[in-house]
C-alpha cells in the first residue's frame, strides 16, 4: 500500500530498532469481530468509546 502513495525516493526512520517491544506499553490492543462492511460505521464509535 505504501508504494502506491509514497514517492520512490522516500526516506524512512526506524524509531524502534531491534527492540522486542514494538508498541508503547500504555497502548491497549483491542480486537472486536465485525463484518467488513460494518467497519466504516463501527470505527468512529469505538474511538469515541475508548478515547
Amino acid at each position: 500500500i505504501a508504494s502506491r502513495f509514497l514517492k520512490p525516493d522516500k526516506q524512512t526512520a526506524d524509531l524502534v530498532g531491534d527492540d522486542k517491544m514494538k508498541a508503547s506499553t500504555n497502548v491497549r490492543h483491542i480486537v472486536l469481530p465485525c463484518f467488513h462492511s460494518a467497519r466504516q460505521q463501527i470505527i468512529p464509535d469505538i474511538i469515541r468509546c475508548y478515547s
